[in-house]
């Protein structure tokens, strides 16, 4: 039996990066490594599709609600 714990994940490139896979690379294994403590194991990565509603305002303007991507770090160690 495992738990589990999700960090979100966002990638920070400049458009001038001609690296930019490296970049991202490095960053998601930073976040990896450090999330990887006290018993904690890299487990997964997913894609959260977030539905975000527009408010009060929104509703009464007619604006519909708009997906957004989540990208998350699943991590798990053995419960005790």
């Amino acid at each position: 039996m495992y738990k589990y714990k999700s960090v979100p994940f966002t990638a920070s490139v400049a458009d001038s990066d001609k690296e930019a896979s490296n970049t991202v690379a490095v960053q998601l294994e930073k976040s990896i490594n450090e999330n990887s403590i006290d018993g904690w194991e890299f487990h997964s990565i997913c894609d959260v599709k977030v539905e975000a509603t527009s408010g009060c305002f929104g509703m009464i303007l007619g604006r519909k609600a708009t997906q957004i991507n989540s990208v998350q770090l699943i991590f798990r160690k053995a419960a005790k």
